[in-house]
Formats: C-alpha cells, sequence, structure tokens
C-alpha cells in the first residue's frame, strides 16, 4: 500500500467506517523458547493428541485435527470439550506467566487501542481479543459490549444492542462461536461447523438486523485468515446482500491483509479481477497490524486523542459534574477514569491547569471541589504519595472537609499503582474510612458503574 493508500483507509477508520475481522493468525503466543507463534498452530498436534489421532505431529491445524476424528467415523462433541480444555489451559498458564496476571496478543492488543474501531468480528471461540478490549478500551464491559452467535441457541438474542456504534464505545462480535460452555455448546473448529454458522447468519438475519445493518455501512478489513477462504467470501455475500462483483466500484468495500499461501488462487483472481472493490494486501497479517498501529499513532494516537478529549470538556467545572483530582504523572491514568465515566453518561471534569496566576485559581477550584462537584475522584498513585506538598493535597483537604459535613459517599479514593490502602500515607483521615476503588483487574468498569448509580442518585434528588 501507497502512503495515499494507508490515509484513505485511516481515514475511513477515524470515522467509524472499517470493521476489523480477526482471524487466527493473528492470536499469537510465545512458544517454549519464547517466540511468537500462531496459537492455532501450536493447538493442532495437542489437539490430535487429545483425539487419540495417530501421527498428531502431521496435524498443522485444529481444523485438520478435527475432521480427521470425524469422518474416522467418532462423535463430534469431545472435539469441543477437549479444546475447550486445551484454551483453559493455556490461557492459565500465559496468565501465570504474564507480570499483571494478563497475557495480551501483540497484534490484539493494538487493534483494540485504535479508538476508530467501534466493532470487531471475531471467528475465533478464544478470549484474547476480549482480553485485549478490557486492556485497551477502558469503557469496555463485556456485560453490555461482547455477543456471540450461536444458529441454535437464542439467536433473537444474538443481535447487536444498536447499529450506530457512535460514543466511543467497542463491541466485540464472535460470529463463529466462543469457548465458554455457558455462551454456547459448540463453535466454529472444521468446515461442516463453518457452514452451520454461516448458513445460520443467513437464515437468522431478520433477527440480527442491527449486526447486518453495521456491517453493510462500513468496510470490513479481513486480518489473518478468518477460517477457510471460502468462508470469507461466503460471509461477504451474506453481509453485503448481493453479488460481490456487481457492486458500484467507486470505494474499497473489503481489505484482506493476509500471506500469499494462506490464500488459494482462486480467491486471489477473484477478488483481484472480479471484485475491484475489494484490495488484497499480501503479507504477514501482523505485520499489516503493527503498521497499521504506527501510522494511526503517528496521525490519530493517544497524545491526538487525548487531546481532543480534553478540549471536549468544559473550562469551568459544571455544576454537579464529578471532579477527578491527580498528580500531573497520572493524566493518562485520570484520562481514562474521564473516558470510562463519559462513556456511561456521568459528567466529568479534570482541571487542565490552565488559569493563570492573577486568576483567583484557588478560590475558582475550591469552589469547583466544595460546591459544585457531585462526587470527588482521587486517584491515589507513587506519585500523589511522592509529597505531602503537591497541589493536589490540597484539593482533597477540601473535599475531605466537605465529606465531614455529608452522610452520604462523596470522597472517593482510587489506587493507581498501590496496591493496598495499608501503603497509603498522605490521604486526609476522612479518606482512610472509606472504600477504596481499585483500577487492578477490572476496577475501571467497576467504577464506572459504582460513580454512575451515585451520580444518577444525586440526580434524582435535585
Amino acid at each position: 500500500m501507497t502512503d495515499s493508500d494507508w490515509r484513505d483507509l485511516l481515514d475511513e477508520i477515524d470515522a467509524g467506517r472499517v470493521v476489523p475481522v480477526i482471524g487466527s493468525a493473528l492470536i499469537t503466543v510465545p512458544d517454549e523458547f519464547g517466540i511468537q507463534k500462531p496459537l492455532y498452530t501450536l493447538l493442532a498436534q495437542r489437539l490430535a493428541t487429545e483425539l487419540g489421532l495417530s501421527e498428531p505431529q502431521t496435524y498443522a491445524t485444529t481444523g485438520a485435527a478435527a475432521a480427521a476424528h470425524v469422518l474416522s467415523g467418532r462423535e463430534r462433541i469431545p472435539i469441543y470439550r477437549s479444546l475447550r480444555m486445551l484454551l483453559k489451559t493455556i490461557d492459565a498458564q500465559l496468565s501465570a506467566s504474564a507480570p499483571d496476571g494478563r497475557y495480551l496478543s501483540p497484534s490484539l492488543s493494538q487493534l483494540a487501542r485504535i479508538r476508530g474501531f467501534g466493532l470487531y468480528l471475531g471467528t475465533t471461540p478464544d478470549h484474547h481479543m476480549l482480553t485485549a478490549l478490557r486492556a485497551g478500551r477502558p469503557s469496555f464491559d463485556a456485560q453490555r459490549h461482547h455477543v456471540v452467535f450461536h444458529p441454535n441457541e437464542a439467536p433473537a438474542e444474538r443481535d447487536l444492542p444498536t447499529a450506530k456504534l457512535r460514543g466511543g464505545d467497542a463491541y466485540l462480535y464472535q460470529l463463529l462461536g466462543d469457548q465458554d460452555a455457558q455462551q454456547c455448546r459448540d463453535f466454529a473448529v472444521w468446515e461442516e461447523d463453518l457452514m452451520e454458522f454461516v448458513c445460520g447468519l443467513l437464515e437468522h438475519a431478520d433477527q440480527l438486523k442491527n449486526l447486518f445493518n453495521a456491517l453493510k455501512e462500513r468496510s470490513l478489513l479481513f486480518l489473518g485468515a478468518p477460517a477457510d477462504d471460502w468462508t470469507v467470501r461466503f460471509l461477504l455475500r451474506v453481509v453485503r446482500g448481493e453479488r460481490l462483483s456487481s457492486r458500484s466500484r467507486d470505494h474499497i468495500g473489503e481489505y484482506i491483509a493476509d500471506d500469499g499461501p494462506e490464500l488459494s488462487r482462486s480467491t486471489v483472481l477473484y477478488f483481484d479481477q472480479a471484485v475491484k472493490t475489494t484490495r488484497l494486501v499480501r503479507g504477514n497479517p501482523n505485520d499489516f497490524v503493527a503498521e497499521l498501529f504506527s501510522r494511526w499513532q503517528q496521525t490519530f494516537g493517544v497524545e491526538a486523542d487525548d487531546r481532543r478529549f480534553l478540549e471536549s470538556l468544559p473550562r469551568d467545572m459544571p455544576a454537579g459534574a464529578v471532579f477527578i483530582s491527580y498528580a500531573n504523572e497520572d493524566l493518562a491514568v485520570a484520562l481514562n477514569v474521564a473516558r470510562a465515566l463519559h462513556a456511561a453518561a456521568v459528567s466529568v471534569w479534570i482541571d487542565r491547569r490552565q488559569l493563570q496566576a492573577g486568576q483567583l485559581y484557588d478560590e475558582r477550584l475550591e469552589a469547583a471541589v466544595r460546591l459544585r462537584s457531585s462526587l470527588f475522584i482521587a486517584l491515589v498513585s507513587s506519585a500523589s504519595e511522592s509529597n505531602a506538598d503537591r497541589y493536589v493535597h490540597r484539593e482533597r483537604e477540601w473535599a475531605a472537609q466537605r465529606q465531614g459535613g455529608l452522610t452520604e459517599e462523596f470522597y472517593l479514593p482510587v489506587l493507581v499503582d498501590i496496591a493496598s490502602p495499608k501503603d497509603v500515607r498522605l490521604e486526609p483521615q476522612v479518606a482512610m474510612r472509606r472504600h477504596f476503588h481499585n483500577l487492578g483487574d477490572d476496577g475501571l468498569n467497576e467504577l464506572a458503574r459504582r460513580v454512575g448509580d451515585l451520580h444518577r442518585a444525586r440526580g434524582s434528588r435535585t
């Protein structure tokens, strides 16, 4: 792709008009030598061994092992049971070796941090994309933003909650089932499974209107051979609702980034010659994602995104907003908290330190804390704990004095990089008597829910 091609793709992503389709080649884990390898390549021999197949070392994919098992006349149910067990075993091993107990597949972590994506389509049953979104998108809530399709299990409940996909939320829709038995009893492993799921999408199109409308309005970015390549063609036909070679050719409708060997000659010819609206980008899909993420960061990355978000907040604090108190070093954390609250429809305010000396800085900030805020969040970190003379402690003293005259919750201390409240020394005494939230694991979403409930309760009494 030329620089111009990349700019066009990035502009489409920034406008929310591209949906990445996550294939198995993007889900990589370290082997015994620490080298990143596709998860499902490493699983193939293990699955063949679990299924009792002879010469398990000859199987290159889990689909090939599953097909051999079924074609030998044996029941297919053990396939899903064995693969579930293997996925859970590897997840536990990876979590145990990760510094924070949460392993992130590199390419998936990069994709999750590209905020222009509002919808991700998963084509594998594992939870690696789910984990990446929890880490990379602070407002992502698995209860609301994770949807799994199954053709025979409550399809009416498997639609996206909306087709709009705006407002900063990100959704993960797993097209071909999920490893969690509570989500569905099986998932796509080999060709017959794929056929059942793709035909099920077609049969239940009327019950999946939000999903189909969202996909019809957007370009699809296929990454890493999502299942067999015939599935890509069939899925496109189902989603687009028309003969692909008959479409208007005024813009790119799909991108397919993959190694040449993973795509059959007929597929390459089909897209290159017959379907001019689909662009094939030959090469390693993980390298493509790394390049995409690098260019996204340069154009719309964290600094630019943070600046736009800060500029969207009012300069003066609105009455009833949530005040976030933070040390300068914790600005990125404060922004993550602010975004999560914003996504939960909570009015939030961050002091941008833009008031100049001589403009009654202290008085205006004190009034914001004491009189105008509905709740006060204190981000407690090694930075805020480093010095009792830091300005944040002046804010927190005002908030503590206000909390002392209230029976309801107002002062909400939040641990950032400190393990326990026992390690906190500089917070006011009133804070030490309160429950400390922790941003570890799923703490940000829990905090957003708690603050959202308190904020709405305040509003209902005014």
